[in-house]
């Protein structure tokens, strides 16, 4: 499988659980949210959902 380098801004198309794949947005994390150690993670805001 190729290698994927994702920046922030970046479109996407992600999953979440038993939903289809949905457009989104790779964004900066939340200041009050602790990254997972040791775990390479992006954070995606899905076009729709209406959350802050």
């Amino acid at each position: 499988m190729a290698t994927v380098h994702l920046r922030i801004g970046d479109l996407v198309w992600g999953k979440l659980g038993r939903y289809p794949p949905w457009p989104g947005k790779i964004v900066s994390p939340p200041k009050d949210l602790k990254k997972p150690r040791g775990k390479k993670c992006h954070f995606v805001k899905f076009f729709g959902t209406e959350d802050q």
